[in-house]
């Protein structure tokens, strides 16, 4: 079928659909879930009504929300995880996209050099499809089916608020007609707003594997806690009980579900039971051998764009950095992101260098003795303090900014909550470079052994060929490392739905 006026196939510029005719697909049938799984069985079943292309490799489509506009900022946590999902799903099949973006039609020109670009700049070698977003204002007959479809569970959640810009009415058309078009074997949904618009649709679809790297609901509650009026903290609540709803609906319909940690999958089963988990940590790379650092000097990394970042610069500055500045007084703070200059402008009395977006983050890991993530809300597993690790560079971190990693407190990371607190840890690890090398060591080892990027992509190409062919193999889904459990519990077959919604 020929894509609608919302899309237009970028990659070919043809509506030719693809011949994938061959041998039924086969499904997964349920099976019994534990509360705290470690390993992935996946078995056969009975023949799936979705054909599987058998000629050749399985095709991947990717159906996500998130554009990277800019690749030179593009850069952040929820861009460097996708792009790693997208390298490993590479290594299974040839991968075709789908765009909710952006807010307005492309023109055909532009459309084109879109595609060409994302194409450079991830591993995307099909078709690329950009699915225009449903409008905030819309006719009062779709907003109240919209909000229907909401209470469904087909809802997203877009910078942290419910949305149906994936979800309504004309972009669920579009993105049927996109998969019944480029008939994937296997569908990557990113997140809840990838999915939300499969919760909706009436056609057959292939397994689905999503990824859920921030668990919205807890996210939401969270700041729902730290807001001072009632109003506002009822609003978030319900939101937040939407989300929780949302995943229900999706774990019912999903292959599996991807987290970025224990903690995480944890939070999952809480709120849905028997959820099929596979945890598929964040990474991040090692640059080369750094160079010890010749003065005290810390840093933070991290977009000033996204909100609890923001506000952790500012409780830096504010709270932090003057009781470090007293102990130590030429002490020098290195900030790193997309619009830290304007926060940092007025503390250049006291040592802070607001840097802007830096391209090569391994001049400021050169300068910096230690790093610090003063994150006190958010959700997921903060690739900042990953990197850090891999770099032999010791941090010092909240419990929110901490939690879901595998670094052991007091030995590999030093966690504090409270401004004293942090100041202190700060002031011990640059005054003794000894102590700082050997913080940072210990918790590089344990990131090399945990976080590796090239065991966790071999976890992803395992999961998804044990989905695409039911072979009887082993996924394994947390990473190694002292901190995994000794005796790994498998989960049980996972179902696939030959339909999503109703």
């Amino acid at each position: 079928m020929e894509p609608g006026p919302h899309a237009r196939d970028a990659a070919s510029g043809r509506g030719l659909p693809r011949s994938r005719n061959g041998a039924s697909r086969r499904r997964f049938s349920r099976g019994r879930i534990s509360q705290a799984p470690m390993s992935l069985q996946m078995s056969a079943g009975s023949p799936h009504s979705h054909d599987r292309n058998t000629s050749g490799p399985p095709h991947i489509l990717l159906v996500t929300e998130f554009f990277p506009a800019d690749p030179a900022t593009c850069v952040f946590g929820v861009f460097q995880r996708l792009q790693r999902h997208l390298e490993a799903l590479s290594c299974v099949g040839p991968i075709d996209a789908v765009f909710f973006w952006p807010e307005q039609p492309l023109p055909p020109e532009e459309s084109c050099s879109r595609a060409d670009m994302v194409k450079d700049l991830w591993p995307i070698d099909g078709a690329v499809r950009f699915v225009t977003a449903a409008p905030t204002r819309r006719r009062p007959l779709d907003w109240i089916a919209d909000a229907l479809w909401a209470l469904r569970g087909a809802v997203g959640f877009f910078h942290g608020t419910a949305t149906m810009r994936s979800c309504g009415r004309d972009q669920v058309a579009t993105l049927s007609r996109h998969i019944q078009h480029l008939k994937p074997d296997l569908i990557f949904a990113h997140r809840i707003g990838g999915m939300a618009p499969l919760l909706r649709t009436r056609i057959a679809l292939p397994p689905v594997l999503v990824d859920i790297d921030d668990i919205e609901h807890e996210k939401l509650k969270r700041l729902a806690q730290s807001m001072p009026r009632f109003a506002p903290r009822l609003g978030i609540w319900t939101q937040a009980l939407l989300a929780r709803h949302a995943l229900r609906r999706i774990n019912a319909t999903a292959s599996c579900l991807l987290v970025a940690s224990e903690l995480d999958q944890s939070k999952l089963v809480a709120a849905c039971r028997g959820a099929k988990t596979a945890i598929i940590p964040n990474t991040a790379v090692a640059f080369e051998l750094l160079p010890k650092a010749q003065s005290p000097t810390a840093c933070f990394v991290g977009t000033a764009d996204y909100a609890p970042n923001r506000e952790a610069i500012l409780w830096l500055l504010h709270k932090i950095w003057p009781l470090v500045r007293a102990a130590i007084p030429d002490a020098r703070l290195l900030i790193a992101g997309s619009a830290t200059r304007e926060l940092a402008a007025g503390f250049a009395d006291q040592g802070v260098e607001g840097l802007g977006f830096v391209a090569n983050l391994a001049t400021v890991y050169e300068r910096a003795r230690i790093a610090v993530c003063p994150i006190r809300r958010g959700g997921g597993t903060r690739i900042k303090i990953i990197e850090a690790a891999m770099n032999a560079r010791p941090v010092v971190s909240t419990l929110v900014g901490a939690e879901g990693l595998s670094l052991t407190p007091g030995a590999e990371i030093l966690v504090e909550d409270e401004p004293a607190g942090f100041a202190r840890a700060c002031i011990a690890l640059l005054q003794d470079p000894d102590l700082a090398a050997s913080f940072g060591e210990a918790a590089q080892r344990r990131a090399a052994a945990v976080y590796d990027p090239a065991r966790i992509r071999e976890r992803l190409i395992a999961l998804c060929r044990g989905l695409l062919d039911g072979a009887d193999n082993k996924a394994q889904t947390t990473a190694g490392g002292e901190h995994e459990q000794s005796a790994p519990i498998e989960i049980g077959q996972l179902p696939n739905r030959s339909r999503a919604g109703g």
